[in-house]
């Protein structure tokens, strides 16, 4: 990702592929207005569009990815905070403070996630939004306790942030070696704040792993979702803690796990004759994927830019369904040839 490229002029690339059925143009152009004041270059860039029920509202969320031996693009929105750029933000650049520091001191943190939800009127960019960070995929588990140890020290300092880790915690040691943790979040968008822990695992697995954790929601159309899940033996489960284990369970299936490309087409088709997308959305998400030359006229070469399904996202609450799409865009340069 070039650092001169900024958010706004990757998404002004993508106007042409919207499709109203996932992602219309002035929702589109709803959060390329409030894409201005968010300072560093993301790696990547992910649109969150609901499709069951469908609303037209996108959240978007930028990768600050923390590369070996260049500086963390993260910084530089840290900055947009310490520069006093929004009102009010004393509390808030405390927190992202503590924030970086267990960032820049974990080894298996792999980058950095930020989710600013939409609405009709855009992006608020003054506000704190959600804060992911996502873990190598070789990693030391060790690290993963020592997130939740540093995120418990920086709970107890601010009043407002009324979570009990406890529960938390007890999920990372149950989990242990059934697979591998993908992100932790802290969903500042939330009321009250949620800590979300997404950890990656076999399908037949995970309703032992809930049983043990006392949850408390539907089992049985949990069941009937994970069998939507068709070729994909591989399954990232979202938990939502406050106090406790959250009712709400997220199951995200992705079209890129561990190096191999899923043919997404069968699941799509489960999506549709369970209800879970209409015929509309089938063809956009469809048609969502694939690569183009690009030009940005500040620049002397042409961009590549490539657009993907990161995942699909079904959550489930008592007797509650809704279904999400993830549009991944990133761009790179194109070497010539001589």
């Amino acid at each position: 990702m070039f650092p001169f490229i900024s958010s706004r002029e990757i998404l002004n690339l993508v106007l042409p592929y919207c499709n109203p059925a996932l992602l219309s143009k002035d929702s589109l152009k709803q959060i390329i207005s409030g894409v201005d004041k968010i300072q560093g270059s993301a790696s990547s860039i992910v649109l969150e569009c609901r499709i069951l029920p469908r609303i037209e509202q996108v959240d978007i969320a930028l990768c600050f990815a923390k590369y070996e031996g260049t500086n963390f693009q993260f910084k530089s929105w840290l900055n947009s905070f310490s520069n006093g750029m929004f009102p009010n933000s004393t509390i808030l650049t405390s927190i992202v403070k503590d924030l970086d520091s267990l960032i820049q001191s974990n080894q298996s943190i792999h980058a950095i996630w930020l989710e600013y939800d939409g609405s009709t009127s855009g992006i608020d960019s003054s506000k704190l939004p959600s804060i992911f960070v996502s873990y190598k995929k070789e990693y030391n588990y060790s690290n993963i306790f020592e997130t939740a140890d540093a995120l418990e020290l920086i709970f107890s300092k601010y009043n407002f942030l009324q979570i009990d880790i406890s529960a938390f915690k007890n999920a990372l040691s149950a989990f242990n070696s059934l697979g591998r943790v993908r992100h932790i979040g802290i969903l500042f968008s939330r009321d009250p704040i949620i800590l979300r822990l997404c950890v990656e695992m076999n399908t037949e697995n995970i309703v032992e792993f809930l049983r043990q954790l006392n949850w408390t929601g539907n089992f049985d159309l949990l069941k009937e979702l994970i069998s939507t899940s068709d070729n994909h033996s591989l399954v990232s489960l979202n938990l939502d803690f406050s106090d406790k284990l959250g009712k709400r369970i997220g199951l995200e299936f992705g079209s890129n796990r561990d190096g191999v490309r899923r043919d997404y087409d069968n699941f799509y088709q489960n999506l549709l004759s369970k209800g879970l997308c209409n015929a509309e959305q089938y063809n956009a998400l469809n048609e969502w994927v694939g690569t183009s030359t690009e030009f940005i006229p500040i620049l002397s070469i042409p961009l590549y830019l490539k657009r993907e399904i990161s995942h699909i996202k079904i959550d489930v609450c008592d007797s509650q369904i809704s279904t999400k799409a993830y549009l991944w865009v990133g761009v790179r340069g194109i070497v010539s040839s001589m």
